[in-house]
């Protein structure tokens, strides 16, 4: 009787690895179907165990892209689940797990708790992907509120944690995705490029078309920012016909943002406002509230291009309450250039002066080349 039971729990455990790996390690299949089968999975896990809450974690890793709230909700079974049975790596995955659903919510106080909570849990243990993968989310947090040296600490001590490993994993590439995320942020474009490229590579071995996808969508955007229209054009649908595939709602949101942008560029304002307003949309039905500022200064540049100041304003006035609520430092000092500009237009010199030089002492802080040039 004890050796049958020895014998189902190792088949299951086997069952749930196998489970696992296929999500980190490729996706082509859709994210639904991967979803049915670790609901399948979990149907049959034993209540007290740890492959449930490694189930559970993967479920959460999973329904991020396609519904927050349920993610949360996974995140928080798992970590009840990991402290009940004192299963600590299955802790630091739930905690971090948590953690972004408050990051993802803009709720930067929050998130970092559960981080910090994450980083104590794991000790002095390296779980592969983990605290790894938390490192990164401490990063992110930093760079979102332009600390970029802490961003760029975090991200460095990720490396040392994952550089002894021989397999290439979703948290290396997730590493050098937010390095080129960073570099983006500092106008760094060939650095930013070199970076996403590396990660790409990484997520090409691993065979994820979902992060890969997400590595599209950011070179589109950064071929953007260098004037190279056409292949920004060609990366952002690359990643927009993934997104469709996979009913990935957070890349359609990406596509909505960059895409608004490029049409812009274009001078398709007609088309970048109707892109900006289905991402707004898409933020009104969920807490995804990070890139609310940033598409609301667009709006207000597209209204600025077509003479309206009171509409571009108010759009200005928002994002930079919204940005300065977010302490993100880097786009309160843009948004303070652009109503600087949009006084310069209407000929107010003194409000013209006044938002100028905010702008100019925030990127000088920030050593931000796009803002001081």
């Amino acid at each position: 009787m004890i050796l049958n039971s020895l014998t189902y729990t190792a088949n299951f455990r086997i069952l749930v690895i196998i489970s696992i790996l296929a999500i980190f390690n490729y996706k082509a299949s859709g994210q639904n179907a991967i979803l049915d089968s670790l609901k399948n999975v979990l149907e049959k896990a034993p209540s007290n165990s740890i492959e449930r809450a490694d189930v559970l974690h993967a479920l959460a890793f999973e329904t991020w892209d396609i519904d927050f709230e349920e993610a949360l909700r996974w995140s928080q079974e798992s970590n009840a689940l990991s402290n009940s049975i004192n299963y600590q790596k299955g802790i630091v995955q739930s905690l971090t797990d948590i953690g972004q659903y408050y990051y993802y919510n803009a709720d930067y106080p929050v998130a970092i708790q559960f981080y910090k909570q994450a980083l104590e849990a794991a000790g002095s243990e390296n779980f592969g992907n983990y605290p790894a993968y938390t490192l990164i989310r401490m990063g992110n947090l930093y760079r979102v509120q332009s600390s970029f040296d802490s961003a760029k600490y975090f991200y460095t001590q990720a490396l040392l944690l994952l550089e002894d490993q021989k397999q290439v994993n979703v948290s290396l590439s997730s590493v050098y995705y937010n390095l080129g995320v960073l570099h983006s942020d500092l106008s760094e474009y060939d650095q930013a490029k070199a970076n996403m490229r590396k990660s790409l590579q990484f997520r090409l071995q691993i065979g994820d078309s979902v992060l890969i996808a997400e590595c599209w969508s950011i070179i589109g955007s950064l071929m953007t920012r260098t004037y190279e229209l056409d292949s920004a054009d060609y990366y952002l649908k690359k990643s927009f016909r993934i997104a469709e595939r996979n009913s990935n709602l957070v890349l359609k949101l990406h596509y909505y943002n960059r895409y608004g942008e490029l049409a812009y560029r274009l001078g398709n304002y007609g088309q970048s406002i109707e892109l900006f307003s289905k991402a707004l949309e898409f933020m009104k039905q969920s807490n995804y509230r990070r890139y609310y500022p940033e598409i609301l200064k667009w709006i207000g540049q597209i209204f600025r291009m077509q003479g309206d100041f009171n509409r571009a304003l108010e759009n200005y006035l928002t994002a930079l309450e919204m940005s300065e609520q977010m302490n993100n430092q880097l786009e309160v000092g843009h948004i303070n250039n652009l109503i600087g500009w949009l006084y310069i237009n209407e000929e107010n010199d003194s409000l013209a002066r006044e938002f100028g030089q905010r702008s100019l002492q925030q990127s000088m802080k920030l050593n931000d080349k796009a803002g001081i040039a």
